[in-house]
């Protein structure tokens, strides 16, 4: 059920940010990495401080991971498509100057 759902969404993160056509620098296989452990490390703290404070856990509470790691998977998507564009608009830009402009229009 579930588990396969998660597993069918990191597959296909990591199928669209990193074709096997590209090679190892420009397929960004880490960076879907990177993507996945920053959504579920989130979820974990999220759940870690509800129940800390006491907030009871439900059997809908499951659905929140799929959901946030399919906004993760999103923004991944749209972050990675505008630095892409940044960087080739702006040839002479800085990384500093592309992380900037990423995060301004796709951020």
């Amino acid at each position: 059920g579930l588990g396969i759902s998660f597993a069918l969404v990191i597959a296909f993160l990591f199928v669209m940010i990193g074709p096997p056509g590209r090679d190892s620098v420009h397929g960004m296989i880490g960076l879907g990495f990177v993507a996945v452990v920053i959504v579920f490390a989130s979820v974990q703290s999220g759940f870690g401080m509800a129940s800390y404070i006491g907030v009871k856990n439900n059997p809908l509470g499951n659905f929140i991971n799929f959901l946030i790691l399919g906004l993760g998977v999103d923004d991944a998507f749209v972050i990675t498509a505008e630095f892409i564009r940044h960087k080739k608009e702006n040839k002479g830009a800085t990384i500093e100057e592309l992380i900037g402009n990423t995060l301004a229009t796709g951020g």
